[in-house]
């Protein structure tokens, strides 16, 4: 019974020890308030599978998304109601994605969406999808946004059309969501010829 015991004390401990090893693993590379891949997780995601699109001649999407007004909202309303709909934000994106697609926050209030074997228009009719998933939920006070709604802005690229390679997919991608929220936010816009031009002459403001 001792030798039972103490064999059983061992193989007790080192389950909790391999829990806790398990649970240190997925703390160092999800997001804790959105349960998200954090940033560092989501671009080691999206180079492997840019380097799976370019191996197997695979088309491969990206869509940067970005809260509109959310500094707005958070000084009207507070950072806990932010983090509230930054949580509700995180369940409407993985609820519109599916199961082989990759959502990562990639900075306080943007996040980045990853669709492998998905082409130029796969990638607008998912943006559009999410975009108007946000747009008709009700958020907490969202009604005091300027709008009068909390919206997303969201711009997308698709490799090999828009970038080479990872980092200018997402240099390409931004561009593309600057240019929405410079035509009046809550809407979608894809790379553009010129974008990739652009993002060829220097680093953009995300970098994988």
């Amino acid at each position: 019974m001792r030798l039972l015991t103490t064999v059983a004390n061992q193989a007790a401990a080192a389950v909790e020890k391999a829990r806790l090893f398990s649970k240190v693993q997925r703390l160092s590379v999800v997001d804790d308030l959105t349960q998200l891949w954090n940033r560092r997780h989501f671009l080691e995601v999206l180079e492997k599978e840019w380097k799976r699109a370019e191996c197997f001649n695979h088309e491969l999407a990206l869509l940067i998304i970005d809260i509109d007004h959310f500094k707005h909202y958070n000084d009207q309303n507070g950072h806990l109601a932010g983090d509230g709909v930054l949580k509700e934000l995180a369940r409407i994106f993985k609820e519109h994605v599916r199961e082989i697609d990759c959502v990562g926050r990639f900075g306080s209030e943007e996040f980045l969406v990853v669709l492998p074997r998905t082409s130029k228009d796969g990638a607008e009719v998912a943006a559009e999808k999410i975009r108007k998933e946000v747009e008709v939920h009700e958020f907490p006070l969202g009604e005091h946004q300027p709008e009068g709604k909390l919206t997303v802005s969201i711009g997308f690229s698709c490799y090999p059309e828009d970038g080479e390679d990872a980092a200018k997919l997402i240099h390409t991608a931004d561009i593309a969501l600057y240019r929405a929220k410079n035509q009046g936010r809550n809407r979608v816009e894809g790379a553009r010829r010129e974008d990739k031009t652009e993002a060829g002459l220097g680093q953009h403001r995300l970098t994988v």
